[in-house]
C-alpha cells in the first residue's frame, strides 16, 4: 500500500471511529489510528494488518504535534474524538466538564492545525464527526 492515500483517524479505537478505519481500510486507504487506549488501537490495527496505531490525547496539544511530526504523507484526517460525562447539569462538575470540552472541542482543534499544512500540500480534506450528546450535558433529571 505505499501509494495508497493515507487517512488519519482520531478515536479510532472503538465505535464510529473503528468503523470509520475499517471502512476507508476497506476501500485501500492506509489508516493511522489515533486514540487515548492502546489497547483498542493495536486490536483493531491487528486486525487490519497494515495500520499504524498511536496512542495520542488530542486534548494535548504538545502529544498532538509530536505524533503529527511522527507522519509522513497525509490525505485525509477524521476528527473522531469524543468524550461524554452523561450527567445531569446540577452534577456536572468542572472537572468532567473540562475534560469534554478539552476533548470534543480543543482536540479537534488541535488535530486540525497540526494536520492542515499537510492536507493542503496533498489536496486532502479534513472530516469533523459531531453529535448531538457530544456536550454531554442532560438538561433534567437524567
Amino acid at each position: 500500500m505505499v501509494d495508497a492515500p493515507v487517512a488519519l483517524v482520531t478515536g479510532a479505537g472503538t465505535g464510529i471511529g473503528a468503523a470509520t478505519a475499517r471502512l476507508l481500510h476497506a476501500r485501500g486507504w492506509h489508516v493511522v489510528l489515533w486514540g487515548r487506549r492502546p489497547e483498542p488501537l493495536r486490536s483493531l490495527a491487528a486486525e487490519l494488518g497494515d495500520a499504524l496505531a498511536v496512542s495520542v490525547d488530542v486534548a494535548d496539544p504538545a502529544a498532538v504535534n509530536a505524533a503529527v511530526d511522527g507522519l509522513g504523507r497525509l490525505d485525509g484526517v477524521v476528527l473522531n474524538a469524543g468524550t461524554i460525562h452523561s450527567v445531569p447539569v446540577a452534577e456536572h462538575d468542572d472537572a468532567s466538564w473540562s475534560d469534554t470540552m478539552r476533548t470534543n472541542l480543543d482536540g479537534a482543534m488541535y488535530v486540525a492545525r497540526a494536520t492542515l499544512p499537510r492536507l493542503e500540500h496533498n489536496q486532502g480534506a479534513l472530516v469533523a464527526v459531531a453529535s448531538a450528546v457530544a456536550g454531554g450535558v442532560v438538561a433534567a433529571g437524567g
